[in-house]
């Protein structure tokens, strides 16, 4: 596995979509969408209009608006909650989710700390299921954009989410502590995990959604039901998390972004020379499409 300095990218006719992870990827540690990265994109949507950009990302897809509408992107599908929802022109396209049961037993059973959040996700909203307005996870969530739901107490939210008014997508355990949550993490592998499965986009945050979900399955949905003509082989991936690995595994062409998560930069076929906080994408957007250089 060598640099991308170091090797042969793909060439531009050989990519029929590009498909990109958001956090940590198209933005930089700091969530800001790098001006190289936004370039390189706006550069193809002018040239190459019918080029699908479909965003895969753990996030929802209320929380992803300042990269959707400048680049016009409900044009293509995207894949939003780690696969769990798929959009096409904006509309639900297909999704799975969580059973009440296994909330319940995660919120009761697993996360007896004072300091760990668990935060429920439908396709719109977070809802905190522990924790108060004021913790880490709340101040967090609401700097990368996520709309939070803070009017009703978690009491309150557990119980719709066990009468069924409230269905969920997917959720997060949520501790800055690593030992601990690594700790978490391997009580969750010892359970039996037929219904689930777990994944991170961030070193602090545990993501349990749907074992029938991952960016590789919503990426198979579009291309098998939206994109039939275009194959597997023909994809450019980019992203630099664990929850990206399943993806690059699925596509012909997959970037790591350098200063990623190891998992990602093992699993991709090629890594860019910059970090996220340089616009690594859009590095490897102007070596492919000879767009004008980034200054």
């Amino acid at each position: 596995m060598k640099r991308v300095s170091e090797l042969n990218l793909p060439r531009a006719d050989q990519i029929k979509l590009i498909v990109c992870d958001v956090d940590g990827t198209l933005l930089d540690g700091n969530h800001v969408f790098h001006e190289r990265n936004h370039r390189a994109l706006a550069y193809l949507r002018k040239q190459k209009p019918e080029l699908p950009i479909v965003l895969a990302t753990g996030r929802q897809r209320s929380s992803v608006i300042h990269i959707r509408e400048p680049l016009e992107l409900d044009a293509f599908p995207s894949i939003h909650l780690n696969g769990c929802v798929v959009y096409n022109k904006g509309e639900v396209f297909s999704h799975v989710g969580l059973s009440k049961e296994l909330v319940h037993s995660m919120f009761t059973n697993v996360l007896e700390d004072d300091t760990t959040a668990i935060l429920a996700y439908d396709h719109n909203k977070v809802y905190p299921l522990k924790n108060d307005s004021k913790s880490d996870s709340i101040r967090f969530l609401k700097e990368v954009g996520e709309v939070v739901s803070l009017e009703t107490p978690s009491k309150t939210t557990l119980e719709r989410v066990l009468s069924d008014e409230l269905p969920v997508t997917k959720l997060v355990i949520y501790e800055r502590n690593l030992k601990r949550l690594d700790e978490i993490k391997v009580s969750l592998l010892k359970n039996d995990q037929k219904e689930y499965t777990i994944t991170q986009s961030f070193p602090f945050a545990l993501e349990i959604i749907p074992s029938s979900a991952n960016k590789a399955t919503g990426l198979t949905n579009i291309l098998t039901k939206i994109y039939p003509h275009i194959h597997f082989d023909e994809v450019l991936s980019f992203g630099d998390g664990e929850n990206d690995v399943c993806m690059f595994e699925t596509t012909g062409h997959s970037v790591g972004i350098c200063n990623g998560m190891p998992a990602a930069i093992q699993a991709a076929k090629y890594i860019s020379c910059s970090p996220n906080y340089e616009g690594a994408v859009g590095e490897i957007l102007e070596h492919i499409y000879e767009i004008p250089p980034y200054h």
